[in-house]
């Protein structure tokens, strides 16, 4: 019967992590980039060159599509530890997949983070200038601090 258990428990384990196969990484959490500006951690994610956090203030972070809460994007360059911070506006563009994203906009640069769970679940992370595609990555960790 301990044998069972055992093999009943490393499965459990291993089916609540992430597909480390795929290089994803995902945890339950608070991001420092949303603490250091006395925000509430909605999501952070991390790429190869930026971490970035979605913060918001308010009491709820669950699904917000009547947009009760105000959001900001927080990006911190891993060279150079450069940030920003800015307001950021909550669109859900799907709601019956969870599919939501965060535009935040400096008048130079327009930084959106997309999120779903269709096909399995990821996020992108794309910064334009002018209208063009600067930076587009597919996101790989994350902390996330807000339950479905």
């Amino acid at each position: 019967m301990k044998s069972f258990k055992s093999i009943a428990l490393s499965i459990a384990m291993f089916l609540s992590f992430p597909n480390v196969s795929l290089g994803e990484e995902f945890v339950y959490g608070d991001s420092i980039l949303c603490k250091n500006q006395g925000k509430k951690t909605y999501m952070a994610l991390s790429t190869k060159e930026y971490n970035i956090a979605i913060c918001f203030q308010g009491d709820d972070c669950v699904y917000d599509p009547e947009g009760k809460n105000l959001y900001y994007y927080v990006g911190q360059n891993k060279q150079d530890n450069s940030k920003v911070f800015l307001s950021a506006k909550y669109n859900v563009l799907d709601g019956m997949e969870w599919t939501e994203e965060w535009i935040a906009n400096n008048n130079e640069y327009i930084y959106r983070v997309f999120h779903t769970k269709k096909q399995g679940g990821y996020s992108t992370i794309t910064v334009l200038k002018n209208g063009d595609k600067v930076y587009n990555s597919l996101v790989r960790k994350y902390i996330y601090n807000c339950y479905d």
